[in-house]
């Protein structure tokens, strides 16, 4: 299961370096959190929202735009 979900964490990070800030801003606003700050706050950003989010339900949501 470890493995899983770090597989899944891994292609998140991935995926999350080819969107542009704007897909990037448009998942933070979704999420109702901040949209300022450079492309990889973004990115560490939605990242950790991924992560926490994982953390309390058990999965990771996907990491749509």
């Amino acid at each position: 299961m470890a493995t899983s979900m770090q597989q899944m964490a891994a292609t998140i990070t991935e995926r999350s370096k080819t969107l542009i800030n704007n897909d990037l801003k448009k998942i933070l606003k979704e999420e109702g959190t901040s949209q300022t700050g450079n492309k990889a706050a973004l990115q560490a950003r939605v990242i950790g929202r991924r992560y926490l989010r994982s953390q309390q339900h058990g999965l990771l949501s996907p990491l749509t735009c």
